[in-house]
């Protein structure tokens, strides 16, 4: 990654404005890195909870509602909008749009990420924007994984009894990042996935979803109980941007990622 080459500022209207959950009690480990007169350095460590084991969830779909099929070969956009951490476990055509059950492997963030005050206070995400360019055009980033996608995290968002958060970044594969950068490390999670654009808001009944606070409730209150889930504050939701066009001023690909548990 080149040092400026960062397309925040293409898709600032989608910002997130989310409520953050404390680093510990949220059971993931947080590595800040900031530069102030001198490199300072500091490392949060939480037990995760409520987390269920890969090998023996078994995930059981049987009879949720009709207009539900289930999909159980993979498919092009699959194959073209899945994540290095990720295996998109199960596919579900619910409405007409897809909805994916996607799990994660550990994964390291590396961007700039800034809190609330308070748990009535938004994070000022001008700033944290602000910070994340200027740690981008003091020294590029290490080992980014994915060079065309980019991620926009809202911490806490789940939790009102925590501050808010929010982090602009991206997958990284080492926690050795210059001193501007902020490291985020996360524990195996699962997430349901969708892709936000005209058709979904269509499908579900909703206006287009058109930047500020992103429809997590889309999944939480609609769909993740029809499917046997239920949202989880334990793990950041993501909106996950890929693809730019720079003629259309957008990227091609949006996608929401919730955190989810069995219920």
């Amino acid at each position: 990654m080149q040092a400026g080459k960062v397309n925040w500022l293409r898709f600032c209207r989608f910002l997130i404005i989310l409520p953050v959950f404390d680093d510990r009690a949220s059971g993931y480990a947080v590595q800040h890195s900031f530069t102030a007169g001198a490199a300072h350095r500091f490392l949060m460590t939480g037990h995760p909870g409520m987390l269920y084991s890969t090998v023996s969830w078994q995930v059981q779909h049987t009879g949720i509602v009709t207009e539900m099929q289930l999909i159980r070969q993979e498919s092009e956009e699959n194959m073209t909008t899945e994540h290095p951490q990720e295996t998109i476990m199960e596919t579900w055509n619910y409405k007409g749009i897809k909805v994916d059950f996607a799990e994660w492997k550990e994964t390291i963030w590396c961007g700039k990420i800034g809190y609330a005050a308070d748990n009535k206070e938004e994070p000022d995400v001008e700033k944290i924007l602000s910070g994340f360019f200027a740690a981008n055009a003091a020294e590029p980033a290490a080992d980014r994984c994915e060079e065309d996608w980019d991620v926009c995290m809202s911490l806490n968002y789940l939790s009102g009894e925590r501050p808010r958060g929010v982090m602009f970044g991206f997958l990284a594969g080492t926690e050795n990042q210059p001193a501007g950068y902020d490291v985020l490390k996360l524990p195996p999670a699962f997430y349901l996935r969708l892709r936000i654009c005209g058709e979904t808001s269509a499908a579900l009944g909703h206006q287009p979803w058109k930047g500020g606070v992103p429809p997590y409730g889309w999944i939480t209150e609609e769909i993740a109980p029809q499917l046997g889930f239920a949202g989880t504050d334990a793990f950041p939701v993501f909106e996950y941007y890929g693809s730019y066009d720079p003629e259309k001023g957008e990227h091609k690909y949006c996608y929401l990622y919730v955190p989810v548990i069995k219920i």
